[in-house]
């Protein structure tokens, strides 16, 4: 899996916009301190968190 281009947990700014064109893949539980909105502006997106998919 490739390196972010952004460490949102380091990032300076207070809210930011992130956009990616992502093959599809599975990456291991992590977490960040800080909030995201994720979404899918094509394709699919499935999201597991502890309590809930």
């Amino acid at each position: 899996m490739p390196r972010p281009l952004v460490d949102v947990d380091s990032a300076p700014a207070s809210a930011f916009c992130l956009t990616d064109a992502l093959s599809p893949s599975t990456s291991p539980w992590h977490t960040h301190r800080r909030h995201q909105l994720l979404y899918a502006a094509s394709g699919a997106l499935h999201l597991e968190v502890a309590e809930a998919q």
